[in-house]
This record gives structure tokens, sequence and C-alpha cells, in this order.
């Protein structure tokens, strides 16, 4: 019983204030949510220099030509297995704040990530 006692007082003394927990995690999920917004911009760059390097022989058009093959492939897409998203996004989040409890089918979030 006395080593429990040490321990339980050990722990107690190591454990930092309520506060300084939440700041921690915070800063750990902010810091990861920074670098995996980093990796997505790094990502979209690296897809679009290669989409620009493929179609480089139609000179010019590749600035047409990119886009709308991008929105060809993207609309099916999106309405073919996530129909509620649409627009930007923040919208959407709202209303699923307000009408579904802030739930978001993870596929929504997936499809729109590969869109």
């Amino acid at each position: 019983m006395q080593k429990r006692k040490l321990t339980v007082a050990l722990l107690d003394r190591l454990s930092p204030p309520g506060g300084m927990l939440f700041l921690i995690l915070a800063a750990i999920i902010g810091a990861l949510t920074g670098c995996a917004a980093v990796f997505f911009i790094l990502l979209i760059e690296l897809i679009r220099q290669g989409s620009f390097a493929m179609l480089s022989g139609l000179g010019v058009a590749v600035f047409v030509v990119v886009p709308v093959l991008g929105s060809v492939l993207a609309g099916p897409l999106i309405v073919r297995f996530a129909g509620e998203a649409k627009g930007h996004g923040v919208p959407e989040v709202m209303q699923a704040l307000v009408q579904q409890g802030g739930r978001i089918r993870p596929r929504v979030a997936l499809i729109k990530i590969l869109a």
C-alpha cells in the first residue's frame, strides 16, 4: 500500500498542469496539420507540373487543355462517389455541423482530395 501511495505521489508531482497538457496537444496537432498542408500543396504542384509536362507538345493550348481535362475527370468523380461534395467546402462543413451533428463521410473527404 505504501508503494502505491509513493507511485501516485510521484505521478502527481510529474504530471503537467491540466492546461499545459492541452497546450502541448494543440501544438503537436497544429504542427502535424501544418506539415500535412505543406505536403498537400507540394503534391498538387507536382501533379500540375507533371500534367503540363506530359502535354507540353500542345504548345500554348496546354493552358486550356489541362484545366478542362482536370474538370472533366473530377466532375463525374465527385458526382458519382460524393454527391454532397459541391462547392469549396466551407458551406458543406457548416451544413454538416447543423444538420448531421458535425459528421462528414470519410469518402467525401477522400474524393475531394483526389479530385
